[in-house]
């Protein structure tokens, strides 16, 4: 039930012939460009020989008239209500930003990836190139990606700094792949992949999804990554597939779906959906989300809410699910396997983070010890010894929902003492459990969720009405993790009060469980 694997494959790349496809995650305009000289290009600026590479890029019309209006997506993931309930918010300042784009131009010698400077939904903004390629002027897609994550069409148009960065450089030199070096160091808080790659091995593949996992906890960044468009089961090999990033989806179900194929396979994804009609605008919009939720995360003083392993739990708790009939899940599989934990939804995740941090006790507490919305960065918790959480529904009160969001990450370490990065991964296998406290410490067990393959465990109840409920969360071996958890109360009126009173009068208790 828990997974311990070590990559040896550091000089893969010295000599490989590539044929890989870097696709942007959006819907095709199909233009395919193949072209062996500009790896080469490529790769002498960066001291590395390759005698072939093809790239099959499609390019979009990123016309925004194809966009529903912004104010719709603002209004779906609660951002109206949010604004409307505190009068303002966050808007992102102070959140260093980052994003990776595929080059879109078909000429060896001519690099397009960056946004465009001087497009008004872009103005006072300082974008910054971070591969140093671009020589032929901006992309069409990166500008709209850029509107989106802290631009004009933006929830974080207080962010001003964002370094962008030419995908096959970012994963080469950024990450180390081409030289089998160390990852670079990244200053960033969210960074945002609307594109996506297949065509390499599995070992390289699985290495490169390492040095982004091992990039991810090492420097504290949310990492929001496209999948397919398309409703189909084909799963892109990067980025998705990381254990520490998060793989977003479209909130109409037109995404692939499914499970991971490598580097642990049987995994779901996505891990999040976002009203958008692409994938790369789902990603985008996630990641403006994101840029809110750390500003959030820092005015609140406490340091381990920005953790990318808690804003990624705080994210996923606060999704909702009540716009997908089908959603569900099993003890053994946590996440939808269309529409993972849900919609992204801010209003939520923005109060998770308000209720503030509650920390486990080693023993079962004799009465409540967190509120309605909270979490908890948790430190090597002991493999001997869970943890435990009390809530309580008061008497005449209900939870409608309740959703419990455990996360933990994926631990990469270096096994080359020297320059060279030799990933070893171990994940730990943790488990979620929830009970019916209130006649007995954990009486009745009422859900759980004990997946032997995946970094996150989701418990989502229905109908909680009075009583003392515990969370339990234990693991096989010492780990870091993050728990997040969302009570929704229902509106108060005439009839949900009547019902209530009802309930209460006969004594009754309904518990429901989501699945």
């Amino acid at each position: 039930n828990s997974q311990s694997v070590h990559f040896r494959n550091v000089e893969k790349t010295r000599h490989s012939l590539y044929s890989v496809t870097l696709s942007i995650v959006e819907r095709p305009l199909f233009l395919f460009v193949s072209f062996g000289p500009i790896l080469e290009k490529f790769m002498t600026r960066i001291m590395v020989k390759a005698t072939a590479f093809a790239v099959c890029v499609f390019v979009v019309n990123l016309s925004i008239g194809h966009e529903r209006a912004h104010g719709q997506w603002f209004e779906s993931i609660g951002y109206n209500r949010l604004v409307g309930q505190l009068g303002s918010v966050e808007n992102g300042a102070g959140i260093p930003l980052s994003m990776g784009e595929a080059d879109t131009n078909a000429n060896a010698s001519l690099f397009r990836y960056m946004p465009n400077v001087l497009a008004p939904g872009l103005a006072g903004k300082n974008i910054v190139d971070g591969s140093g390629l671009n020589n032929d002027g901006p992309s069409t897609h990166a500008t709209g990606q850029a509107r989106f994550i802290f631009g004009d069409l933006s929830i974080a148009q207080g962010a001003t700094d964002m370094t962008v960065y030419e995908a096959v450089n970012y994963w080469n030199v950024t990450l180390g792949f081409a030289g089998g070096g160390d990852p670079l160091a990244q200053p960033f808080k969210v960074q945002s992949h609307a594109w996506i790659g297949n065509g390499f091995s599995t070992a390289d593949a699985e290495n490169l999804l390492q040095r982004l996992d091992y990039m991810i906890s090492q420097n504290e960044i949310s990492v929001q990554v496209g999948i397919n468009n398309g409703s189909s089961n084909a799963q892109p090999q990067l980025l998705g597939q990381a254990y520490n990033a998060i793989s977003v989806g479209r909130t109409d179900g037109n995404h692939s779906r499914g499970f991971t194929t490598l580097y642990g396979s049987g995994r779901v994804m996505p891990d999040v959906v976002m009203d958008a009609v692409t994938t790369s605008r789902a990603t985008s919009k996630t990641s403006s989300v994101m840029t809110v939720l750390h500003h959030k995360a820092v005015n609140s003083g406490n340091p381990d809410a920005s953790r990318a392993v808690t804003m990624k739990s705080i994210l996923m708790a606060g999704a909702t699910k009540q716009e997908f009939p089908s959603w569900s899940r099993t003890t053994t599989q946590p996440l939808d396997s269309v529409f993972g934990a849900g919609e992204v939804n801010i209003y939520n995740s923005y109060f998770i983070i308000d209720g503030g941090e509650t920390d486990g006790s080693t023993s079962v507490p004799a009465g409540g010890t967190i509120g309605q919305r909270g979490w908890d960065y948790g430190e090597n918790i002991d493999p001997g010894t869970p943890l435990y959480y009390n809530f309580e529904v008061g008497p005449g009160e209900h939870f409608a929902t309740m959703s419990i969001m455990l996360n933990w990450e994926i631990e990469i370490t270096d096994g080359d003492p020297g320059p060279l990065f030799d990933p070893i991964a171990d994940l730990a296998n943790m488990s979620l459990r929830l009970f019916d406290s209130s006649v007995t410490p954990l009486g009745s067990p009422l859900d759980e969720s004990l997946s032997p393959i995946e970094n996150v465990e989701h418990i989502y109840f229905q109908d909680l009405t009075e009583g003392l409920y515990t969370i339990e969360v234990s693991t096989d071996r010492p780990t870091d993790f993050a728990l997040a958890w969302n009570a929704v109360v229902p509106e108060p009126n005439s009839f949900v009060a009547l019902a209530m009173v009802g309930l209460v009068c006969l004594g009754r208790r309904r518990k429901r469980r989501a699945s």
